[in-house]
C-alpha cells in the first residue's frame, strides 16, 4: 500500500490490510480504502468524466500505468466507477475495457428509454 494517502485514511477508518476493505460503519464501509482517494478526486472535481443514470451522477476514472500498484488495484481493471446513493454512501466498482463498455451502453440504453418515456 503505496499510495501517499493510505496511512491518512487508514488511521481514519478501520482498514482490513489484507484485504484493502473499510470496516469502519459510514460513508464507505465496504468498499476498498482506494474509494476514499477517487473520492477525494470527485471533490476536486478530477474525474474522468460523469455519466447518468436520471439525476444519478457516476464518477468514472480510467486507471494508468503505475496507479494500479499504489492503489492496490489488479492490474486487469482499467476503470473505478463512483457513486454515491441517497443516503450519503459511496459505492465503487473496478471493470475491465470490456465491463466499462457494457456498463457505458446500458447506461446510454437507460437514458434512451426515459427520454422516450418523457415524451
Amino acid at each position: 500500500m503505496t499510495h501517499p494517502d493510505f496511512a491518512r485514511i487508514a488511521a481514519e477508518y478501520n482498514v482490513n490490510l489484507k484485504t484493502g476493505l473499510i470496516k469502519s460503519p459510514g460513508k464507505f464501509e465496504g468498499n476498498h480504502w482506494s474509494s476514499v482517494v477517487f473520492y477525494d478526486h470527485i471533490l476536486n472535481g478530477a474525474e474522468t468524466e460523469t455519466l447518468y443514470l436520471g439525476e444519478l451522477p457516476y464518477s468514472v476514472f480510467k486507471l494508468y500505468v503505475g496507479e494500479h500498484a499504489a492503489l492496490d488495484i489488479p492490474p486487469e481493471y482499467d476503470y473505478v466507477v463512483l457513486w454515491e446513493n441517497e443516503q450519503g454512501f459511496v459505492f465503487a466498482d473496478w471493470m475491465t475495457a470490456e465491463e466499462f463498455s457494457f456498463f457505458e451502453e446500458e447506461l446510454l440504453a437507460e437514458e434512451e428509454l426515459d427520454d422516450e418515456y418523457a415524451d
